[in-house]
């Protein structure tokens, strides 16, 4: 990869990437969030956390969704099944209308404003 950046540069990359819901669809459908490897890295990412590296990220968001992914084993796990739902709801044009999402055993209703999220 030589000439494609500093390793700075693709882990600053990788952290506003966390910022799209698409590319966490693309991780989730890819194994990579029930990949143990990929939490420690994850957890390496968290230098970005600090005031020095902070100032680089474009999507701030990007440091809560690193920490629900590190952090929280039902959201990983949930995630595959709301993005899809998402994917269902803009393209059938569900969204004006609650629908109920079920996931690990947790019913409730999610407003088109909580998918967009």
């Amino acid at each position: 990869m030589e000439g494609s950046g500093t390793r700075f540069e693709m882990e600053l990359e990788l952290m506003n990437c966390l910022a799209s819901p698409e590319y966490l669809h693309y991780l989730a459908q890819g194994g990579y969030l029930d990949d143990r490897a990929f939490i420690r890295f994850l957890e390496y990412l968290q230098y970005f956390k600090r005031p020095e590296y902070a100032k680089f990220i474009t999507y701030p968001h990007s440091l809560a969704m690193l920490d629900l992914l590190i952090n929280n084993p039902p959201f990983r796990k949930c995630m595959n099944a709301l993005l899809n739902c998402q994917q269902q709801l803009g393209y059938n044009g569900w969204a004006r209308q609650g629908l109920v999402l079920v996931c690990m055993g947790d019913t409730r209703v999610v407003s088109r404003a909580m998918l967009l999220l």
